[in-house]
């Protein structure tokens, strides 16, 4: 899976040299934009210095640059011109981000979770009522914006907002057409198809027009084509807050806003850390190298490379290349395995088995029976599917517990007995299941994973048996 980062950036090149470093990898694509602000001198040397930073990642810059302002739209033009130029190289996935952004989790980590929920849309968005005062910036025309940016109380600020009286006794309403409106963040993650129907959508003028003279039209332009079309079902729904029990559309990025209305989040201190520690977010923004580089020191520890990134990664492969001798050599196998994290081992190769691949699939199988790693291992190499209702995964879980608790053999031998209990009780559902649906498609998923929990019926008494024979466990679990 292949991921392209855009980021906007004007300032904290330093820090954006990290940001760019935390992303060298051979499967990412860096674009970037640099604010039309920053002289050609500084250009140059941000240029030459990210470049020579990046070793494995593709890094290229904006031809064209603009002058970004603030609730303008030239924001969006800046967007655009990175999604035109990173979407004619094909990606599976695009994150708009900006360039005092940081990753909360190792990268390993990301793309696990990019995986593992391929094809959603992660675009953070909310539908705005009707007689809301948000509505107001884009029902009428903010001809100065550009000029004006967030000084509202200068000249040509005043004077903007002096024009909204007569656009409201003449009845303006630029929202006439729209009675939806959805407000959001613009920084998203989105598939291949998502950016090219949306590049399309919006090379015809008069979807363009609406966004034109309108103030934080950034807020509105991908969450109105994301939440009003055919992707709105594809939106990744995430439980994102911590003490909120509902799930949310969801962007994985962690925003604090510390005071209410204000036009920018807060800039994160060593305050947040535990905040940012604590997060189940990808990513977090803002950062500033310059105010507060203690922070940016503890997340870029927390998301180490040592034994996360490509070195893991590098680790394991020699790890798996690896034939011991002796019986000290496959021990010292075992811990190095033991010490690597669960989502290095879903990476195993698929086409050589070996000792350690044999170990590590067993250490991944013992593990708890509904962690993503677990799911993820069986989905992948024993084709377990778990697109299953509650039901039938109460069922699943009793039948993963099976192999994982076993510690002796007569706990074997009577958890084999309430295992072939469950067996028949979860067949007879699974039977009433099928005289319920006519889906044809249903009905073969359901088939199949009956006859899996066969063959595991089977492999679990075949297993007892060669215990009972004094053979070696084939499981970790079953050695302890």
């Amino acid at each position: 899976m292949t991921h392209a980062y855009l980021i906007l950036a004007h300032n904290e090149f330093p820090l954006l040299a990290r940001l760019v470093s935390l992303l060298d990898f051979p499967c990412n694509s860096l674009y970037i934009h640099i604010d039309k602000k920053v002289s050609n001198d500084v250009f140059g040397q941000v240029k030459s210095t990210l470049e020579n930073t990046v070793q494995h990642a593709s890094i290229a810059f904006t031809a064209r640059r603009v002058n970004v302002v603030w609730g303008d739209f030239s924001m969006i033009q800046a967007e655009l011109l990175l999604l035109r130029e990173a979407v004619a190289n094909h990606h599976d996935y695009y994150h708009m981000m900006s360039g005092v952004d940081l990753p909360l989790k190792p990268h390993d980590e990301i793309l696990r979770f990019f995986e593992e929920n391929a094809g959603k849309e992660f675009i953070q968005g909310y539908r705005v009522p009707p007689r809301s005062f948000e509505r107001l910036p884009r029902r009428y025309y903010f001809p100065f914006q550009h000029a004006v940016g967030r000084h509202y109380f200068r000249p040509l600020g005043l004077l903007q907002f002096l024009l909204l009286l007569p656009q409201a006794l003449v009845g303006v309403n630029r929202l006439r057409k729209r009675p939806e409106l959805h407000k959001g963040s613009q920084w998203f993650s989105a598939t291949h198809e998502f950016v090219t129907d949306l590049l399309e959508f919006y090379s015809h003028e008069e979807h363009l027009r609406p966004y034109r003279w309108t103030m934080c039209s950034d807020e509105i332009f991908v969450t109105m084509f994301a939440f009003t079309g055919k992707y709105s079902e594809r939106i990744f729904m995430h439980k994102k807050y911590r003490h909120y029990d509902g799930l949310v559309p969801d962007n994985m990025r962690l925003v604090h806003w510390e005071k209410r209305g204000a036009g920018s989040p807060a800039v994160y201190s060593m305050k947040h850390l535990s905040m940012l520690m604590e997060s189940n977010q990808l990513w977090a923004r803002k950062f500033s190298l310059e105010q507060h580089p203690d922070v940016v020191e503890a997340v870029l520890e927390s998301i180490s490379p040592d034994a996360h990134s490509l070195f893991g990664s590098e680790l394991l492969f020699q790890l798996v290349n690896t034939e011991p001798e002796s019986g000290a050599e496959l021990e010292a196998l075992h811990e190095a395995i033991d010490q690597l994290p669960p989502a290095l081992l879903l990476r195993l190769p698929e086409a050589k088995l070996c000792e350690a691949k044999s170990y590590a699939m067993d250490a991944l199988l013992n593990a708890t029976w509904d962690s993503p790693e677990r799911q993820a291992f069986l989905k992948r190499y024993m084709d377990w599917d778990y697109s299953v209702d509650i039901t039938e995964k109460e069922g699943l879980a009793m039948m993963l517990q099976a192999v994982s608790q076993l510690k002796d053999l007569k706990a074997l031998r009577q958890r084999a007995r309430k295992t072939k209990r469950d067996c028949r009780y979860f067949r007879k559902e699974l039977r009433k299941k099928r005289k319920m649906r006519s889906n044809a498609t249903r009905h073969a998923r359901f088939v199949k994973l009956l006859a899996s929990f066969s063959t595991y019926q089977t492999a679990l008494v075949a297993r007892i048996k060669e215990l009972e024979r004094g053979h070696r466990p084939m499981t970790k679990g079953l050695e302890e």
